[in-house]
């Protein structure tokens, strides 16, 4: 059936290439030719023709764009994205971005914005993490211009990780505050607030400054009463008094407890490694 498939779609192409560069006037001639690459790009979909299937959507985009129907031509640089997601992240990219930019001209910053969230995510996967950062916040600056403010948040959330983990802690502590007070006074997000102070204040703790880490912790509990007497803002005066007192023990022990009840995440743990590494460091240069 495959291989049915794939004869019937290359007859298709072959037939869909004469026909766009035919001498005849007029538009019909894109039309058909693109009506050919779409049915011909779908058989090499159903045969698993990734690549192939690929190159025939960016076909039919060009037909598009030859009809002046920018629309189309966005749609079938998507189709061409989803093909070649499967086997090349860097021409899925690049298909995305051609149809990001057709519909950014056209106004639909909606659309703009997910698919732009989707290149961030292909690089997220590839583990590109600064080229996933840009994006997000790309993707972020769309949806905030169409004021979706929860996806905007959850796009810049996703960033933040992602500096932190590469150690770029001003910027990622930013996001955190502003996630968390943004969501203070929101009904549907005021209970992850806490969650947001804490992280910001594990990456003030990261940058070696204790007493900065200390001020963010009273100025958060200032802020947002839900935060004061909460596990996260306990554990997080916990850690700061232990980096404050260099005591490795103190430090882990208010992990361990924290941990009990809820489990840390991968990058929680990483970031607090760093922390108790920074601290024993300091105590073997007092020794």
């Amino acid at each position: 059936m495959a291989a049915v498939n794939e004869g019937k779609a290359l007859e298709l192409i072959a037939k869909a290439e004469k026909k766009s560069k035919s001498f005849w006037p007029g538009s019909a001639k894109y039309e058909d030719a693109h009506d050919m690459f779409t049915r011909g790009a779908n058989m090499l979909k159903v045969a698993r023709k990734w690549d192939e299937a690929g190159d025939a959507f960016e076909k039919a985009a060009a037909m598009s764009a030859k009809l002046g129907e920018p629309h189309d031509e966005a749609s079938d640089f998507v189709a061409a994205a989803g093909c070649y997601r499967k086997t090349q992240t860097g021409k899925a990219v690049t298909c995305l971005q051609r149809a990001v930019d057709l519909f950014t001209n056209m106004g639909r910053f909606t659309v703009a914005a997910k698919h732009t969230k989707d290149i961030a995510e292909m690089y997220e996967e590839d583990q590109e993490l600064e080229s996933a950062i840009n994006f997000y916040e790309s993707a972020a600056q769309f949806y905030e211009g169409e004021n979706s403010t929860a996806m905007a948040t959850k796009c810049l959330l996703k960033a933040a990780t992602f500096l932190a983990q590469l150690e770029k802690y001003d910027r990622a502590i930013e996001i955190f505050e502003q996630a968390g007070i943004g969501g203070i006074d929101n009904n549907l997000t005021q209970f992850k607030c806490k969650e947001y102070f804490l992280h910001a204040v594990l990456c003030h703790l990261a940058t070696g400054e204790a007493h900065t880490a200390r001020a963010a912790l009273d100025r958060y509990q200032d802020l947002d009463a839900k935060f004061v007497g909460s596990r996260e803002a306990e554990f997080a005066n916990s850690l700061v008094t232990a980096v404050e007192d260099a005591d490795v023990d103190a430090f882990t022990a208010a992990i361990v407890d924290f941990d009990r009840i809820t489990k840390l995440s991968n990058w929680r743990t990483t970031i607090l490694l760093r922390v108790k590494q920074a601290i024993q460091a300091e105590e073997d240069d007092l020794t």
